[in-house]
């Protein structure tokens, strides 16, 4: 790569970058990169960096002070998990690159190149999923609000909208899996084997099987009623705790009706103590992705993760006929558009069955064509 001056050199995509050494608060060396169009532009930011960097031993605040206070704040105001969320994004994809400038000092500039570096590198297109990518450009806005709301943002909500999101590919158990799985999981079954069963069988995300508690579960009228979810969570000291809350989203707060076969192995595993698969306290996420996978390795099926058990049964619904909106409203979803793009994958043979459904001529259905 061609260099000009000390630690700078042209990238690949045709900018310039420099990297800067500085020591961090426990003393330890880290470099930090900037980048621009050319090489003079880049040793303006260079020198306008170390120029700000002498300011900040006078007293200033930084951008991390000010990000780190909006977090906080957000803090009381949110579900913990959304604030674990917004600190996991602000710490992972925009402190490197601009925590350390000074909140006098900070322009347009600044925040540009973390859409180059963040969303726009060659590298990256597509990695990072829609909510992902959402979620840091609140963040982010939010973050410059608090520091100058005259700036303008619209360079992040305009070049941010046309990225292309990574979309991890959705598997589904076939029938024959299912069958397997089945097989082995109502043979000596216990209160774990049960909590995959209800998963295969109403679509529960892992969380809400571990926060189901026995009350839940309304006999009388076969619903289940879904309004907790359990996540292992950072905690301030660094370690993690086992959190029970509200769902992702009201859509989530559901009553799900329990089918006849499902609802005959329930009733003979209820007891009378709080929650259903851990008695007096929610299941931990961990221990039942544990059992789910010596599970499948019993039953001689290869691993997916235990969500794989929501889109089989989100898939088996579709292809069985189950109206959509029905469906979207057990699965727990705002809206339909969800249901169908994520989730509702028909398989090719319900393709084909559908296809010559369509295709058939008046008096023609076994195929052939009239003479």
């Amino acid at each position: 790569m061609p260099r000009r001056g000390e630690n700078i050199r042209k990238r690949s995509d045709g900018r310039w970058e420099g990297r800067i050494k500085e020591k961090t608060l426990d003393g330890k060396t880290k470099y930090r990169s900037l980048y621009a169009h050319s090489y003079g532009e880049l040793r303006k930011k260079m020198n306008e960096y170390a120029s700000t960097s002498k300011s900040l031993q006078k007293g200033e605040k930084t951008v991390d002070d000010i990000a780190l206070a909006w977090l906080e704040n957000k803090k009381a105001l949110l579900k913990y998990s959304t604030y674990v969320k917004y600190k996991n994004i602000y710490c992972n994809h925009i402190q490197k690159y601009i925590g350390t400038i000074s909140s006098k000092h900070f322009s347009e500039d600044d925040y540009s190149h973390i859409i180059m570096s963040e969303f726009l590198d060659e590298t990256k297109l597509g990695t990072l999923s829609k909510s992902t990518l959402n979620t840091l450009k609140y963040v982010l806005i939010q973050i410059i609000k608090q520091i100058d709301p005259l700036l303008d943002v619209s360079i992040i909500k305009n070049d941010v909208a046309s990225i292309k999101t990574a979309t991890s590919p959705v598997s589904v158990f076939t029938e024959t899996e299912q069958t397997s799985l089945m097989h082995y999981l109502t043979t000596d079954i216990d209160i774990y084997k049960l909590g995959v069963i209800i998963c295969l069988f109403t679509g529960m995300r892992l969380g809400e099987i571990c926060a189901l508690k026995i009350e839940d579960i309304d006999i009388d009228n076969k619903l289940i009623h879904v309004q907790s979810t359990v996540q292992r969570l950072p905690t301030e000291d660094g370690k993690t705790k086992l959190y029970c809350m509200t769902p992702k989203t009201n859509s989530s707060i559901r009553d799900i009706p329990i089918c006849d076969y499902l609802f005959n192995l329930m009733v003979t595993h209820l007891h009378s103590d709080v929650f259903l698969l851990s008695h007096n306290k929610p299941t931990d996420p961990r221990t039942m992705q544990n059992k789910y996978r010596k599970y499948l390795q019993k039953a001689g099926i290869r691993y997916r993760k235990f969500h794989t058990l929501r889109h089989s049964f989100a898939t088996k619904c579709i292809s069985n006929g189950m109206d959509i909106k029905c469906l979207s409203e057990i699965l727990g979803h705002s809206d339909v558009q969800t249901t169908l793009n994520k989730y509702v994958h028909p398989s090719l043979k319900t393709k084909r069955d559908s296809l010559n459904k369509c295709m058939s001529i008046s008096g023609q259905n076994n195929g052939h064509i009239p003479n």
